[in-house]
């Protein structure tokens, strides 16, 4: 075999190796987590997890138990982040200083240089119609991963835009499509992640 014939082999075979993220669950304490809550975030989990396997990304990290308490302020405090993984925090609904009475299914920030995505489970839903009822993890991620979460938004305009591209993105990865760009935004996060 010639180097150029062991390098286009080796670089296909990398491509075609599927990509890890890391991502913990972290199920709050505090929260109201009935049976059929815990049941609905295993389908919610199940579904999203497969949908990105489809594309090459792996979602692959731990899983425990925490806490979102509230400062004095009212600003909500997560404990057992993880800053080098995505954490998906289950809770049965958004604190309220971030959520404004809007009932919010999940909400993706930068929480002390972590990535943080917040899911209500109370809220939360698995896909249901495309484009406007899409898996509530899936959504979040994808704020996350596509790197939403580092931009700063400015106004209402810019911010509908980019919640309906992003249910696009998960309308595509639901229907098998889009790989694409799924696997190009979580290979940039990673190597964002990997500079620090």
């Amino acid at each position: 075999m010639t180097r150029r014939g062991f390098l286009v082999a080796a670089s296909a075979a990398a491509a075609n190796q599927p990509l890890t993220l890391a991502v913990d669950q972290i199920f709050n304490l505090r929260a109201n987590l009935t049976a059929s809550r815990l049941k609905g975030q295993a389908s919610l989990w199940g579904e999203a997890s497969s949908e990105f396997e489809r594309c090459g990304v792996r979602l692959s990290g731990d899983s425990r138990m925490g806490e979102i308490r509230l400062s004095p302020g009212g600003r909500p405090i997560f404990t057992a982040l993880n800053q080098r993984a995505i954490n998906v925090y289950f809770t049965d609904r958004i604190p309220m200083d971030w959520d404004r009475a809007r009932a919010l299914a999940g909400v993706s920030t930068r929480y002390d240089n972590a990535s943080l995505c917040v899911i209500a489970l109370r809220y939360a839903r698995v896909n249901r119609i495309p484009f406007l009822a899409v898996n509530t993890c899936v959504h979040e991620l994808l704020h996350v991963i596509t790197g939403d979460i580092f931009r700063r938004q400015t106004g209402r305009f810019s911010t509908e835009t980019r919640e309906l591209a992003i249910d696009a993105m998960a309308t595509r990865l639901w229907f098998g499509g889009g790989c694409g760009d799924v696997t190009e935004a979580a290979r940039a996060y990673r190597a964002r992640w990997q500079r620090g």
